[in-house]
């Protein structure tokens, strides 16, 4: 893309509105799980967990999908920026340690979590990147830019 004229927002109504549902969206996703999982376990700490590695899973999906917003995710290869590739794994691997590792538990205040609470965040995460790519894809469509 062409550099933004000098004058011009960073964010602009597009990234406006972008952030807005998104945020809302994954919000109250989170939200329904905590209370969900906080009602039928009795368990602060299992849901409070399940948030933190929530944050945590929707950044590390959508970040390859915020890295062009007049492409698809789909059609951008995640491999090309090898520096964004080691990130999101040195990320993975430490909201792994704050779930798993005890110095970090205690810090934290996590609890470890089972197989089923990772499927259900990953899923989380899945959705919080859909929503972000349907939303970006409206723009793309409104604006005549399609490159799908």
């Amino acid at each position: 893309e062409p550099p933004r004229k000098k004058f011009a927002p960073i964010i602009d109504r597009q990234m406006k509105a972008i952030i807005i549902v998104k945020t809302v969206v994954e919000n109250s996703i989170l939200f329904s799980i905590f209370v969900y999982f906080w009602k039928t376990t009795n368990d602060i700490s299992l849901a409070r967990t399940l948030v933190f590695v929530g944050f945590g899973i929707g950044a590390l999906f959508y970040i390859f999908s915020i890295r062009s917003m007049r492409r698809m995710v789909w059609r951008v290869n995640p491999f090309q920026n090898v520096y964004l590739v080691l990130a999101v794994v040195l990320s993975w691997i430490l909201l792994i340690a704050g779930v798993y590792w005890r110095p970090l538990q205690i810090l934290l205040h996590t609890v470890p979590l089972n197989a089923s609470h990772w499927f259900i965040m990953i899923i989380f995460g899945m959705v919080n990147l859909l929503v972000f790519e349907v939303i970006k894809g409206l723009f793309i469509l409104n604006h005549k830019k399609i490159n799908i």
